[in-house]
């Protein structure tokens, strides 16, 4: 099959009083294809029956304070 699957995943931060301006503060970008289940795999992947390539992942810095990290969330934290 000739599928093309990306994935985009965006994680902010919150700047400014309270943290409630949303800033970007990293993101991802991976290839699905399609694959049978391999030992290596994660389970999320063998679950779906795909593999995945990143193909980009990186923090971006900003110039504004971060105030809220929502580490919970994002899994950003201070380091």
């Amino acid at each position: 099959s000739n599928v093309q699957i990306l994935g985009l995943d965006c994680e902010m931060v919150g700047v400014g009083p309270g943290g409630v301006k949303s800033v970007l503060a990293r993101c991802s970008i991976v290839q699905f294809h399609p694959a049978a289940p391999t030992p290596t795999q994660s389970q999320a992947d063998a679950y779906l029956g795909y593999t995945h390539t990143t193909l980009y992942d990186t923090f971006i810095k900003t110039n504004k304070k971060i105030t809220d990290y929502r580490t919970i969330y994002s899994g950003i934290t201070p380091e």
